[in-house]
């Protein structure tokens, strides 16, 4: 059975995989189509990889305590 926490883990996993193709891949199209975002929300590899860094940290707590469905 699947719970919440599971849900937003797999959530969130999703989004710092985007945010990461993002910024390695797509950096210049992302800036150029998204002005305003992107002033305020700017992405950087590094920031975007310590964003999965810390997600997949929390995931393995979460697989330690039998949360995740692994």
């Amino acid at each position: 059975m699947v719970n919440i926490e599971a849900i937003l883990w797999y959530a969130l996993l999703l989004d710092s995989l985007i945010a990461n193709i993002v910024s390695f891949c797509c950096a210049k199209w992302y800036k150029k189509n998204y002005k305003k975002f992107y002033r305020y929300f700017p992405i950087t590899k590094g920031w975007s990889s310590l964003y999965l860094i810390l997600v997949l940290w929390v995931g393995y707590a979460l697989l330690r305590l039998n949360i995740l469905p692994w």
